[in-house]
C-alpha cells in the first residue's frame, strides 16, 4: 500500500552503472552519518545513568539494566538503519512488497547473503553497497561496544564496592540507632518507675508524654545519623576526585 506522503519514483529496470552508484551512495553515506550520530547519543546517555549510579552507590543490577538498554538501542537503530534501505527499494518501485523489501535490505545489510535477488540485473549493484554500508555501521557500534563493556566491567566493580560500603554504613547506623533506643528505653523504665512511685494518679498520661517525646528524639536522632552518613559519603567521593571517569574513545585506526 503507497501512502499518499511518501510517493514512488519508477525508474528504469536498465538505468547506467553510474545512476545507481550515485543513488546507492547517497544512501550510503545518509545512513552512515545518521548512525555515527545517534549511536554517540546512545553513549552519551549510557555515561549520564552510569554516573547517575555511582552517585547514588546503586545496586550493581541497576548498572546491568543499564548496559541492556544501551545495547537495545544500539539493535533499534541497526533496525532503522535497514529500514531506510528498505524504503528506498520500495519507493523506487525495484520491489512492490515493503516486508520482502526489508528481508532483502537484512540479508544484504548483514551480509548474509542467501535469498533470491528481486532487484533485477540493472540494480544488483545496489546489493553490495548496502553490505558495504552493512560494514561501516557494524564497524562502529563494535568499535563503540568495546569501550561500553570495558566501562561496563569497571562500572560494576565500582558500584559493588560502593553498595557494599553504604549497606555496611547502613548497617552500623541501625545498630548504633537500636543501642541508643535500647539504652534509652532503660532510663525511660526508671524514670517511669520512679514517676508512678511519685505521682500515681499522673502515670497514664506521663507514660504517653514520654513515648511521645522518645520518638520524637528517636527521629531526630535517626535524622542526624542519615545526615551525617551522606555528608561522609560526599566528601570522601569528593576526596577521591571523581571515582570514576569513562575510558576516552579510540580515534579510528587510519
Amino acid at each position: 500500500m503507497i501512502t499518499p506522503w511518501l510517493p514512488t519514483y519508477p525508474v528504469r529496470p536498465d538505468p547506467p552503472l553510474l545512476e545507481v552508484f550515485a543513488i546507492g551512495a547517497a544512501v550510503l553515506v545518509g545512513v552512515t552519518l545518521v548512525h555515527g550520530s545517534f549511536i554517540g547519543r546512545i553513549v552519551r546517555d549510557y555515561h549520564r545513568g552510569a554516573k547517575r549510579l555511582l552517585e547514588h552507590a546503586n545496586h550493581p543490577f541497576w548498572a546491568s539494566l543499564q548496559f541492556g538498554r544501551a545495547v537495545l538501542l544500539m539493535l533499534v537503530l541497526h533496525i532503522v538503519d535497514m529500514s531506510v534501505w528498505a524504503t528506498m527499494l520500495t519507493r523506487l518501485d525495484l520491489i512492490p512488497d515493503a516486508r520482502t523489501s526489508l528481508y532483502f535490505t537484512a540479508n544484504s545489510y548483514t551480509t548474509l547473503g542467501y535469498g533470491g535477488m528481486p532487484l533485477g540485473f540493472g540494480w544488483r549493484e545496489l546489493g553490495p553497497m548496502m553490505a558495504i554500508c552493512g560494514l561501516f555501521t557494524f564497524a562502529w557500534t563494535t568499535g563503540v561496544m568495546f569501550n561500553v563493556v570495558g566501562y561496563q566491567r569497571q562500572l560494576t566493580d565500582h558500584l559493588t564496592e560502593e553498595f557494599a560500603r553504604k549497606k555496611q554504613l547502613h548497617r552500623d547506623l541501625v545498630a548504633e540507632l537500636s543501642a541508643l533506643r535500647r539504652q534509652k528505653a532503660e532510663q525511660e523504665k526508671l524514670a517511669l518507675a520512679a514517676e508512678r512511685r511519685s505521682e500515681a494518679g499522673k502515670s497514664l498520661f506521663r507514660r504517653f508524654q514520654m513515648r511521645w517525646a522518645e520518638r520524637k528524639e528517636l527521629y531526630a536522632i535517626r535524622g542526624t545519623a542519615m545526615k551525617q552518613t551522606k555528608e561522609a559519603l560526599e566528601k570522601e567521593r569528593q576526596e577521591r576526585a571523581k571515582i570514576y571517569q569513562p575510558p576516552p574513545l579510540r580515534p579510528p585506526a587510519s
